[in-house]
């Protein structure tokens, strides 16, 4: 490994990779507005320049393909690409746009972009759109100490296997430790993409994703034939509901909007669509811009936004899954949760 120095920054690369600096110095501009107390660049996680993220889960890292590459990943919303889409989402320039001004600007290229060169970065840039990053994993079996996280949620072994949730002994650099329940962990399966969840870890290392924003989490289980779909913001949430009766999906986070694709297969089902988000503002944001942009394919009088009622109860909850680990009893029994979903429902006219 070779050290290097960038605007006073120490961040360490690959010896056979030393080429200019300048794509280094183009991130670090791109973050450091954001993460004051930057020092290093790789290895770390940062807060997205995309977007509020009082949680960090923005990484910078070489692509395992041509070992050349530094590539960026979201893992809170799963989008990811190179240097030049960062800059492109971030100013909205076109993509050519932003190579030249990243070129005139960085001296990316010492000499101006050819445009085979063009050509073949655009095919570069097609081709991380499709890698998935690598999250290798160490599954272990269900037993008691695995499954006890999940059942203070009221969520049965058939419901996650259902959703091809499993115990983890490692994943994504990090260990579990199940004595005592010190560090739980757990893999989401969705699709060909993994999602780690370390429940109890702090917030640097409670997530580790490499989905993508069009892994929308319980699609493959949803019931495409019955009346109602609720989309909320976590795959635990999905579980929770399951379990109540109740057909729904996640997306990746609040910020995540439905791709079209699923926009116009939801409205294909002529199914009411309940937006339900987290009981505060980032929440009621997400849940507003969800319904805007369903609206452009959904007929109005079919979507909904629901959210819990701090003042309904003695104890604050974000959500439902809190509700549901406040109600659960030794016998499984959510019966707070299990009232208020059914009031809702019954609010907004909907028969379960």
């Amino acid at each position: 490994m070779v050290t290097l120095n960038v605007t006073g920054m120490k961040y360490s690369r690959r010896k056979e990779t030393l080429s200019d600096t300048a794509t280094v110095k183009a991130y670090i501009r791109a973050l450091e507005p954001c993460n004051k107390k930057m020092r290093r660049l790789l290895h770390k996680a940062h807060s997205s320049p995309l977007r509020r993220d009082d949680n960090p889960s923005f990484t910078v890292f070489f692509s395992n393909k041509d070992d050349k590459t530094l590539l960026w990943h979201d893992f809170a919303t799963g989008e990811s690409g190179d240097v030049f889409k960062l800059y492109m989402l971030m100013t909205g320039m076109t993509y050519r746009q932003c190579v030249e001004y990243l070129c005139g600007t960085s001296q990316l290229a010492r000499k101006p972009f050819a445009l085979g060169a063009l050509r073949a970065h655009i095919k570069e840039y097609h081709r991380i759109e499709m890698e998935r990053t690598p999250l290798p994993i160490k599954e272990t079996e269900w037993c008691d100490k695995t499954y006890k996280y999940w059942k203070g949620y009221g969520i049965d072994l058939m419901t996650l296997e259902k959703y091809n949730v499993k115990p983890l002994l490692s994943g994504g650099g990090m260990e579990a430790i199940w004595d005592d329940n010190i560090n739980p962990m757990y893999a989401y399966h969705i699709g060909d993409g993994i999602k780690i969840y370390a429940p109890l870890a702090d917030k640097a290392n409670k997530w580790r994703s490499n989905t993508r924003r069009n892994d929308v989490q319980g699609w493959a289980q949803m019931d495409n034939k019955a009346n109602h779909v609720i989309v909320t913001k976590s795959l635990k949430d999905v579980m929770v509901l399951d379990v109540l009766g109740y057909n729904a999906i996640a997306v990746q986070s609040e910020n995540t909007m439905l791709t079209p694709w699923h926009m116009k297969y939801l409205a294909g089902m002529r199914s009411h669509i309940i937006v339900f988000f987290d009981n505060d503002a980032a929440g009621r944001k997400g849940a507003k811009k969800q319904v805007d942009e369903l609206a452009k394919y959904v007929n109005t009088n079919y979507l909904h936004i629901i959210e819990l009622n701090a003042k309904a109860f003695d104890t604050e909850h974000k959500d439902i899954s809190e509700l549901a680990a406040d109600s659960n009893t030794e016998e499984g029994c959510m019966d707070t949760a299990e009232w208020w979903m059914r009031s809702q429902m019954d609010f907004l006219g909907i028969k379960i």
